[in-house]
């Protein structure tokens, strides 16, 4: 099975940002250029399977919480940890943020409540 760069999603700039890392800080633990972080962040760029490894150790992530693919039914264990990333960076900077990927999920689940299990509510910063 051959993987584009449209195939494969990663979390890796909010696992840098959520250790107050920069990317050339991230660079230096993984040894490579600041140019490569991006490119990866950007999904520009498919990291090797050691380069992957050596950014899950150096977040101290497991690889499957940094890069998931695209249109994979299962909500993979990191869904909760980018939405948690994403809050807190909502509530630091006092702004909004909605969540499409949840919209089909039940309100039950602990992840959102009522009011915002339509698909045009975002949630609000209480979720």
């Amino acid at each position: 099975m051959t993987v584009g760069r449209e195939d494969l999603l990663n979390t890796l700039r909010e696992e840098r940002e959520r250790l107050g890392l920069t990317q050339a800080g991230l660079a230096d633990l993984v040894g490579v250029s600041r140019k490569t972080i991006n490119t990866v962040e950007n999904g520009v760029f498919i990291p090797s399977t050691v380069l992957a490894l050596r950014l899950a150790a150096a977040l101290d992530r497991p690889v499957e919480a940094l890069f998931q693919l695209a249109g994979s039914s299962n909500p993979s264990s990191s869904t909760a940890d980018r939405i948690r990333n994403r809050l807190s960076r909502a509530q630091r900077t006092g702004s909004r943020v909605g969540f499409p990927e949840l919209a089909d999920r039940r309100a039950s689940d602990g992840v959102v409540h009522d009011g915002h299990a339509a698909r045009s509510q975002p949630l609000c910063l209480r979720c």
